[in-house]
């Protein structure tokens, strides 16, 4: 299994190629991205891919990829938009020391998101390994910023990111619904 520094897309079953093009596309021709430094990747599981984002922090890229979305529908292929600010072994006592790092600018309170895919490693030992290293409050529901766990299979991604940062297609197609609703008959 793969998963480099960059983003984490997921997209329809089997559209993983379509997926990277898109992204592609979005990166270099609509963001100006240099050709060199993204490196696309099937991560091994259906539906999901990885963009590597060579020395660039993926958190504003992920943002600048939304707005696109904002100001019309773009995204065909793409679902979802994560940052993945760093990769490495899955591996407990590995995450704890990367946390404190990742998390020391952030202020207010927090929230832990997990998804863990062909792993055996239990959420609960990793949310509990991962708080243990991080001096904030913890607030599931009205949190100021998120701490993003990526497990697939030996590969953990880590991620601290305000909170909206992850981009869902579908919640800003019903966003856009909602806002339209008097247009409905």
């Amino acid at each position: 299994m793969k998963l480099f520094q960059g983003i984490l897309v997921s997209c329809n079953r089997h559209l993983e190629r379509a997926c990277i093009a898109e992204i592609n596309y979005t990166l270099i021709q609509k963001l100006g991205l240099k050709k060199s430094d993204i490196r696309s990747h099937l991560t091994g599981i259906s539906g999901l891919v990885n963009i590597e984002l060579k020395e660039l922090d993926p958190t504003p890229v992920v943002k600048q990829m939304a707005e696109l979305e904002r100001e019309e529908e773009y995204y065909v292929h793409t679902l979802k938009i994560k940052p993945v600010q760093k990769s490495i072994t899955s591996d407990y006592e590995e995450m704890k020391e990367l946390i404190p790092d990742l998390v020391k600018d952030k202020q207010g309170s927090y929230r832990i998101t997990i998804t863990k895919r062909h792993t055996s490693m239990k959420k609960d030992i990793l949310i509990d390994a991962a708080a243990s290293v991080i001096d904030h409050p913890v607030d599931l529901s009205n949190y100021d910023w998120e701490l993003l766990i990526e497990i697939i299979g030996d590969r953990m991604g880590l991620s601290a990111v305000d909170r909206g940062t992850v981009y869902s297609t579908k919640k800003a197609f019903e966003e856009k619904s909602q806002d339209n609703w008097f247009l409905d008959d």
